[in-house]
């Protein structure tokens, strides 16, 4: 699917009630991964947070609270992402207390 000559891309994850962190999509040499939305919910109370190239990456995001099984969603304009990772750097979701079950959606362009 492209928007605005993006490729779309949607990413279910399921961290299987296990608190971690979880590669979204791998790193690609040159390429931004670019998040538009994410829905999903915890399983117990916890945080979730964004980062680029894994848990001691760049955190883009900060922590969240979030409540179990309270589901949440955040939508962007393509344009304008929510969270952009780093060039050449993996796009993850470090959860804590509860295990993230969602979809994350984006896209990937290069420099």
């Amino acid at each position: 699917m492209a928007r605005r000559n993006k490729t779309i891309w949607r990413v279910a994850v399921d961290q299987a009630g296990i608190p971690a962190d979880t590669e979204v999509k791998a790193a690609a040499a040159g390429q931004y991964h670019c998040v538009i939305a994410f829905f999903g919910s915890l399983d117990f109370d916890g945080t979730i947070q964004f980062n680029s190239d894994g848990a001691a990456g760049t955190d883009l995001s900060g922590a969240v609270d979030a409540a179990a099984k309270v589901p949440f969603s955040f939508r962007a304009d393509p344009d304008y992402p929510l969270f952009v990772t780093d060039q050449g750097e993996s796009l993850d979701i470090l959860t804590t207390g509860g295990a993230f079950a969602g979809v994350v959606v984006g896209y990937t362009e290069g420099a």
